[in-house]
């Protein structure tokens, strides 16, 4: 098996990747308090936003949708860009769940 490389990314995700990035990118400053986990699922020009928070503010809501403009800013407008958050006091991710985890807190203990 050969590994992708900048000069041959032979099968490597990069649309899903390059969603990732700008998600990181987008939520840079604007990630709520209480944000356990934040996460991308991509299928094609469908992207939805997950993040996992210990409660849900108003001010939690209007952060995610300022990140929810930022990624819509970063990847154009062909891009359809939903949000989808649950409430867990502990991140609770999987590899198997279709979504790229970026951000998780450190469990207590």
């Amino acid at each position: 098996m050969t590994l992708p490389t900048p000069e041959d990314p032979h099968s490597a995700p990069v649309w899903e990747n390059y969603l990732v990035a700008q998600l990181t990118h987008a939520a840079l400053g604007l990630l709520p308090e209480r944000a356990v986990a934040l996460g991308v699922q991509v299928e094609n020009y469908d992207v939805t936003v997950h993040c996992q928070l210990s409660s849900v503010t108003a001010a939690d809501q209007e952060d995610l949708a300022e990140i929810a403009g930022e990624l819509a800013t970063l990847v154009g407008d062909d891009v359809n860009i939903r949000i989808v958050y649950e409430v867990r006091q502990q991140p609770m991710l999987s590899p198997r769940d279709g979504v790229r985890w970026v951000y998780a807190a450190r469990a207590e203990g």
